[in-house]
């Protein structure tokens, strides 16, 4: 229990996996799964739930904008991870892949609400009921499916349910080549836009749908390279660059086999998997290039250069990549977030909040380093109050986020609250207890105002860090 409370949002209840089972059907509570945590002391994660009370809307900060909260009368959906049918769990993949194309394709579309991958997948392997999804993720349509594979065909299975009333709204079965898929999403993208009345604008009207991957060994190994990918270690990030070279090999005409590699090259920098990070980082931006030079319109190669301008410190030319991907993508939640990013710590972070509050609502179930962004972005605007609420918030989470923590101190310094700023510092020293001020200064490091960073850093001097 001290563990779980240590978890908690201000205020909030979390509760563990066999207290959520336990009351399910007995209290009036909606349960949002934030997966899970490893805790002290306890050698095994626990799947934690927070309690949310009936009808709440999951995952974001608690005073949103009025407008944040009326979104879902907006056509809005979450796509699940298609059901493997095959028998065999090694053919997982295929149906995840599936789901996280549909979700791209989607995502295009500025008139739909897409939630995102690292949402909509906390439910994978559950059995759920759409309602509950509709109001844990605060969406109006669930689209959920299934995948059989045998040989060298497929049997997809699609059905698009109203999340109120847990009625189908249409039902639709695939038996195709498996080098259709890319023909059978089309369709399913298509009959969402209908089904839903989408307004689509005259650039998306005009625009194909995706044609990139005509053979099926591509499409099955860019599959494989993306399940991989998201496993997010330095072994299976090694075996996705091998997938999507093959994808590279077999389709050198499509971006996607160039973009998966350029995405392991900078997953192999960001954690420290690379011999020569710098090299890594470089070839990720090559081949980022290479996508757009096949495919202009493929927002998540502008979305990395975007972050590859920004490490260089070149930040109006991040700032134009972030917009061309947002564009290109709107709903997408987390391109949206590194330009919130790429704003926070350019000339206008006052920018970086809407769209922050916007990749929120992309992904109810968004990862703590949206909170960080947003708690400096407000900071930045001077909006300290709101800079307080949501870095308590994301401190819930991650007690001992020293960046966090020390945007707060800055938060109190800066309304003349040294007391509470100081005890903020010595938290970080309690946390962290090798902690120095140059390992924050690597933080703030890309940030364009040097002028404040001087600032903002003797600022926490003043309060007794070295």
């Amino acid at each position: 229990a001290a563990r779980l409370q240590s978890l908690a949002e201000p205020g909030g209840i979390a509760v563990s996996d066999s207290v959520r089972a336990a009351v399910r059907g007995k209290v009036a509570a909606t349960f949002q799964d934030r997966g899970e945590q490893q805790v002290k002391n306890i050698p095994d994660p626990v799947r934690v739930f927070h309690v949310l009370a009936d009808g709440a809307a999951p995952g974001r900060p608690p005073a949103a904008p009025p407008g944040e909260r009326a979104a879902a009368a907006a056509p809005s959906i979450a796509v699940l991870p298609f059901q493997n049918m095959s028998g065999e769990p090694e053919q997982e993949y295929f149906g995840d892949g599936l789901a996280e194309d549909l979700i791209t394709d989607l995502s295009k579309l500025s008139g739909l609400l897409v939630i995102a991958r690292n949402s909509t997948f906390t439910y994978k392997g559950r059995a759920v009921d759409v309602r509950q999804v509709g109001r844990e993720l605060a969406v109006n349509h669930v689209l959920e499916g299934s995948v059989r594979r045998a040989g060298g065909r497929v049997r997809i299975t699609a059905q698009l349910i109203d999340a109120a009333s847990g009625h189908h709204v249409w039902a639709e079965r695939y038996d195709r080549e498996l080098a259709d898929v890319f023909a059978i999403q089309d369709e399913i993208t298509r009959r969402i836009v209908g089904a839903l009345d989408v307004r689509l604008l005259r650039g998306e009207q005009a625009a194909g749908w995706r044609k990139s991957l005509h053979r099926a060994e591509a499409l099955d190994a860019y599959y494989r390279g993306l399940d991989l990918f998201n496993r997010v270690s330095r072994e299976a990030n090694a075996e996705a660059a091998s997938c999507f070279e093959q994808v590279v090999a077999l389709e050198p005409g499509s971006p996607l086999g160039h973009l998966g590699k350029a995405w392991t090259e900078l997953s192999a920098f960001r954690y420290g998997w690379s011999q020569s990070p710098a090299e890594s980082l470089k070839r990720a931006a090559a081949l980022a290039e290479k996508a757009l030079e096949l495919d202009e319109g493929c927002a998540d190669a502008h979305a990395l250069l975007g972050y590859y301008h920004l490490l260089q410190g070149h930040h109006d030319r991040a700032v134009a990549a972030g917009e061309r991907s947002v564009a290109l993508s709107p709903n997408h939640a987390d391109n949206a977030a590194n330009l919130a990013c790429t704003h926070a710590v350019s000339d206008e972070p006052a920018k970086a909040i809407p769209l922050m509050l916007r990749a929120m609502r992309a992904s109810p179930i968004f990862p703590s380093w949206y909170l960080n962004i947003l708690g400096f972005a407000y900071y930045r605007a001077g909006q300290h109050d709101d800079a307080e609420r949501v870095l308590r918030e994301g401190l819930a989470r991650e007690p001992g986020s020293f960046d966090m923590r020390l945007i707060l101190a800055a938060a109190h310094a800066a309304r003349g609250r040294l007391e509470d700023a100081r005890r903020e510092a010595q938290e970080v020293l309690r946390h962290t207890p090798g902690f120095r001020l140059k390992d924050m200064e690597a933080r703030v490091a890309i940030v364009k105002d040097r002028e404040m960073v001087g600032r903002f850093l003797g600022e926490l001097r003043g309060l007794g860090l070295q």
